[in-house]
C-alpha cells in the first residue's frame, strides 16, 4: 500500500491548528463524535464517527507513527507540526 501524503498552508496559529487534530476537545466539535488521542510516537490516534459500531466508521487501532518534533516528555511539539498516523 502507497502512503498518502496531504499538505496544507492554513492561515492560523500553529499551535492551535496543532490542537485542533491533537486534543480530543478541539477535534471532536468539527471532526470527530469521540477521539482517543495520544500525541507522541506509539500514541493512539482513534477518531470515532459510529459510536454504537466503533469497529466500523472509525481509525480503531491507529497509532502515531512519526513526528517532527518531540520534547524531553514523549510529547510532540507544535514548532513544526509533523504527524504520521
Amino acid at each position: 500500500m502507497e502512503a498518502i501524503t496531504i499538505e496544507e498552508t492554513l492561515k492560523a496559529p500553529i499551535d492551535r491548528v496543532w490542537r485542533a487534530w491533537t486534543d480530543p476537545e478541539q477535534l471532536c466539535p468539527w471532526f470527530a463524535l469521540r477521539a482517543n488521542v495520544v500525541p507522541k510516537r506509539g500514541g493512539a490516534y482513534e477518531l470515532f464517527w459510529d459510536l454504537a459500531h466503533p469497529e466500523r466508521q472509525s481509525t480503531l487501532g491507529c497509532r502515531v507513527l512519526s513526528s517532527s518534533r518531540s520534547d524531553g516528555s514523549g510529547l510532540l511539539g507544535a514548532a513544526r507540526p509533523y504527524l504520521m498516523i
